[in-house]
């Protein structure tokens, strides 16, 4: 798994020095959202990346354990792009390793002039290599 979001919180030891994600959370989230988003708006397919193997995934009541799983989900569904537009973070530190963030906002699927509001959350965990995946996932449209 590739870490790709936290490279500027991560301190030079990563064993002896852990992110405690008490102190950077807000810093966490606001890189977190930047690529996140930019992934998924790009190339949702590859999002895989962002999650443990196992994670959580629960997507418009359909719940399923890993991101492969939640791609074949989309994929099945017909939604080849999605665009996020006016994406609103909020977050939360649960404990030093983990930090709870609810987004908001409007997206489209496939190009579509039709905005759907969305709500969505993720639990984001660090590891002992002061990497930071996502472990649960919920996403509803609320439109």
């Amino acid at each position: 798994m590739n870490n790709i979001y936290s490279t500027t919180l991560v301190p030079q030891n990563r064993c002896q020095n852990l992110l405690d994600m008490r102190l950077y959370y807000m810093q966490l989230t606001e890189e977190f959202g930047n690529v996140f988003y930019t992934q998924y708006d790009t190339s949702y397919q590859l999002l895989g990346k962002f999650f443990y193997t196992n994670a959580q995934i629960t997507f418009m009541d359909n719940e399923m354990i890993g991101s492969s799983k939640f791609i074949e989900y989309l994929l099945n569904l017909g939604i080849y792009r999605i665009n996020h537009d006016r994406i609103n973070l909020n977050a939360q530190p649960l404990s030093d390793t983990t930090v709870i963030i609810t987004t908001n906002g409007f997206l489209h699927f496939n190009y579509s002039n039709d905005r759907k509001r969305f709500v969505e959350s993720f639990i984001l965990e660090r590891n002992n290599d002061n990497k930071s995946y996502i472990s649960s996932y919920i996403f509803k449209i609320t439109q």
